[in-house]
């Protein structure tokens, strides 16, 4: 006895999808309610809706410091891993570059000390003793010396609508002193 993929007495040309199918069950069976069924339907709806769980509760004022700290740390850990040696260290040119994203924005213009402000921003320069004063000293050991953050600013990206984030600056050796 051979296998065969399909059954020669099904109805051929039935190849419409079941999610296509009960849609259009669906729309028939409105089309042919009543108003009062209809209202009845609705009122169905709203109360299967009402007995979903709530969306998400607002974060406490101890939870948005706590989640604020801990992200500090976090954007200075993976800082300063980035800073390797490069021959571009020499000039202070080397870049770095984090992104992250946050729950709740006010997790973030609390992490990196910037007022939101009425008007929305994308991007904003803050300054690199303000940024290290924020998450801490970026600098990295290396055989003979040390990196540090170099430039005058540090750019914040934000973008608002997937609560993402992207910092993006440049280290190098540290200044001589004469």
């Amino acid at each position: 006895m051979t296998k065969r993929k399909s059954d020669p007495t099904a109805p051929q040309g039935s190849s419409s999808s079941k999610k296509a199918k009960t849609a259009e069950d669906s729309l028939a069976k409105l089309k042919t309610m009543t108003h009062d069924e209809l209202a009845e339907h609705a009122l169905a709806l709203e109360k299967q809706m009402a007995a979903l769980p709530p969306a998400r509760r607002p974060m406490s004022q101890d939870e948005v410091v706590t989640k604020a700290r801990s992200l500090r740390g976090t954007i200075n850990r993976e800082i300063c891993k980035q800073m390797k040696w490069t021959n571009s260290c020499r000039t202070g040119k080397a870049r770095f570059s984090f992104s992250g994203s946050v729950a709740n924005e006010e997790v973030f213009y609390r992490m990196i000390q910037i007022d939101k402000g009425a008007k929305a921003w994308k991007t904003k320069k803050v300054s690199i003793e303000d940024f290290e004063g924020t998450v801490g000293e970026l600098s990295a050991s290396i055989r003979y010396g040390s990196l540090v953050a170099t430039g005058e600013h540090v750019n914040v990206h934000w973008n608002a609508d997937e609560n993402t984030f992207k910092i993006n600056g440049t280290y190098g050796l540290p200044p001589r002193e004469e």
